[in-house]
C-alpha cells in the first residue's frame, strides 16, 4: 500500500513536471514563430534599398528560415513527444489510484 500510495505521488510529481515541460516548449514555440515574422518583414524593410545585393539578402532569409523551421520542427517533436509521455502518467496515475482505492475498500471489508 505504501508502495503504490509512493509510485503515485512520484508519479504525479512526473506528470506536473511535464506539464509544465509542454507549456513552456509550446509558449517558445509561440514566441518563436512571432519573432520570425517581425524579423523577416524587418530584414526585408531593411534592405529594400539595397536592390543589388538581392541575392545575398534572399541567401541570408533562407537560412535564418531554414533555422527556425529546423528549430519549430525539434519543439513540435518535443511537445508530441511530451503530450504522449503526460497521457502515459495520466493513466499511471489513474491506474494507482484506482489500485489504492479498491485495497482501502478491501482492508475496509475484512476488518
Amino acid at each position: 500500500m505504501s508502495d503504490l500510495e509512493s509510485q503515485l505521488y512520484q508519479s504525479k510529481v512526473r506528470l506536473n513536471s511535464l506539464e509544465r515541460s509542454l507549456e513552456e516548449m509550446s509558449r517558445i514555440r509561440e514566441i518563436a514563430a512571432k519573432d520570425w515574422a517581425i524579423f523577416r518583414e524587418e530584414i526585408v524593410a531593411s534592405f529594400r534599398p539595397l536592390v543589388d545585393d538581392v541575392d545575398v539578402i534572399y541567401e541570408a532569409l533562407r537560412n535564418t528560415e531554414q533555422s527556425f523551421e529546423e528549430l519549430d520542427e525539434q519543439l513540435k517533436e518535443g511537445i508530441q513527444n511530451t503530450e504522449r509521455e503526460c497521457g502515459d502518467m495520466r493513466e499511471k496515475v489513474w491506474k494507482y489510484e484506482k489500485e489504492i482505492k479498491v485495497s482501502k475498500e478491501q482492508e475496509a471489508l475484512s476488518q
